[in-house]
């Protein structure tokens, strides 16, 4: 007697239903969680709600509160707002890079390591700027804009000037002036971008 199953195919079924279970639990737990609604009790105690017996055999249509409607945010504006934090972010780091890369240098005698990292920090300064000048804004704020684009040209020219004051015959004033520029032109920076935002607000 044959020990075969007489009907392979009858397995092709639950493992389909299966792998769509597994699908569908996937994909749900990675949607973001839905606003919360708040109980029917709760809106009812709100003073700016009240409830009205309707008559009968008409029918009635649920209102829905102002604070709980979504934002209607337009994408040039959302898009905006988030290449405005990707910038602000940017520059903190590039403050962090520049500070690291000073005291390294301060505390050490590896001019090479420090010439070559300061030449890197200024390339990164410079597409930095690039990525800056290349924003898309929005045209009612390319006003609030345009200091970001400003201060974002200084981090540059400060950036190359330390690396001018690592190779110069001075005691280090020319870099750590520099390297004080860059403070001053970063923090100018993200109080432009602080506006831009509001702007959009």
């Amino acid at each position: 007697m044959s020990r075969l199953d007489p009907k392979p195919g009858r397995w092709i079924l639950p493992l389909v239903v299966f792998g769509l279970v597994g699908f569908t639990w996937v994909f749900v737990n990675a949607l973001p969680p839905a606003d919360e609604i708040a109980p029917a009790d709760e809106i009812a105690a709100d003073d700016d709600v009240t409830t009205t017996a309707a008559p009968a055999g008409t029918t009635t249509t649920a209102v829905v509160p102002a604070s709980s409607t979504t934002s209607t945010t337009p994408p040039e504006i959302a898009a905006f707002l988030l290449a405005a934090e990707t910038v602000a972010t940017a520059v903190a780091d590039l403050l962090t890079e520049a500070t690291d890369i000073n005291d390294t240098w301060e505390e050490g005698d590896n001019f090479t390591l420090a010439l070559n990292s300061l030449r890197d920090f200024a390339r990164k300064t410079t597409d930095f700027a690039d990525s800056v000048a290349a924003t898309t804004v929005p045209t009612t704020l390319t006003d609030q804009w345009d200091p970001v684009r400003t201060t974002a040209d200084a981090l540059v020219t400060a950036a190359d000037e330390m690396v001018t004051g690592l190779q110069s015959s001075d005691t280090g004033q020319i870099r750590r002036s520099a390297l004080a520029d860059f403070g001053v032109a970063a923090a100018e920076l993200g109080d432009a971008v602080a506006t831009a935002v509001a702007a959009a607000g």
